[in-house]
């Protein structure tokens, strides 16, 4: 009995356990650019991960925006140290200023993910689509970076 309760626990914590492109899930940093902020990135596993950021813009006479992404990395590009990443996700925004925005988002990036350091480096382009105030077309773009926990 002893044995196989050791055996269920080994088979519970390999289970729960996550393989990551960082050795740590969770970083958080800051990204400049329109918008600007504060930028969170949780990785599931090596390929998916969910980011944020809670930022400010003076577009659109100023206003602060929370954002979230579910994104994807294909790793096609080899580096001798290191990963480097594409990805690209789909994700919403709420923004809090003159006027009520609420968006979506498609942000297209690539990150360098030190070998033996829990940073990143990243570059994104987002291009979106506003639902409020008014429908139109949105741009974004960002360079950041991130330490992980």
């Amino acid at each position: 009995m002893k044995n196989r309760l050791w055996l269920l626990s080994l088979i519970v914590i390999l289970g729960i356990t996550k393989v990551s492109a960082q050795d740590r899930p969770f970083g958080l940093g800051l990204m400049f650019g329109s918008p600007t902020g504060i930028s969170f990135k949780y990785w599931i596993d090596d390929k998916q991960a969910f980011d944020g950021g809670v930022t400010w813009s003076l577009y659109h006479d100023g206003y602060f925006q929370f954002h979230a992404d579910y994104l994807r990395h294909s790793y096609v590009i080899d580096v001798s140290k290191g990963k480097l990443p594409f990805y690209y996700g789909l994700g919403a925004r709420l923004g809090f200023g003159h006027n009520f925005h609420f968006g979506a988002r498609v942000p297209l990036g690539i990150e360098y993910i030190f070998q033996n350091e829990p940073v990143d480096l990243f570059f994104e382009v987002v291009p979106g689509m506003e639902f409020l105030p008014e429908p139109a077309f949105s741009f974004e773009s960002v360079i950041g970076f991130r330490y992980f926990f």
